[in-house]
């Protein structure tokens, strides 16, 4: 599988199984290291995520702009790399809406990660 065969399994999921969201390619002129997609979802909420092809990981420089992001308080999905993780990805942006229907907060660390080190 191909980076941009998660890319498009990714936007496809994300798009069909939760209503309203959308799923955009993030191209940010003047900042290296961006994650891939940026996933609007119901009431404001905003997600992340890098995508890279089974195996690989993210750059160096993007570790650091992910970990800036989280900082600031995004939920940042900081490796995408496949169909389990597209799954992961669309059960956490799930969750990021049902605690916005629910009054409660969430995130800035990316979900599936201990101790906010990438994976």
């Amino acid at each position: 599988m191909t980076e941009k065969q998660v890319e498009q399994l990714l936007k496809k999921r994300i798009e069909k199984e939760i209503p309203g969201a959308r799923c955009m390619k993030w191209v940010c002129p003047g900042y290296n290291g961006v994650p891939d997609r940026i996933i609007l979802l119901p009431g404001g909420r905003v997600v992340f995520a890098e995508v890279k092809k089974p195996g690989e990981k993210p750059r160096q420089t993007q570790q650091f702009m992910h970990d800036r992001l989280r900082r600031i308080g995004f939920t940042v999905l900081g490796c995408v790399d496949g169909p389990s993780a597209v799954a992961e990805a669309v059960e956490i942006c799930r969750a990021a809406v049902a605690g916005w229907l629910h009054g409660r907060g969430g995130g800035g660390e990316d979900p599936r990660e201990e101790g906010g080190d990438d994976q």
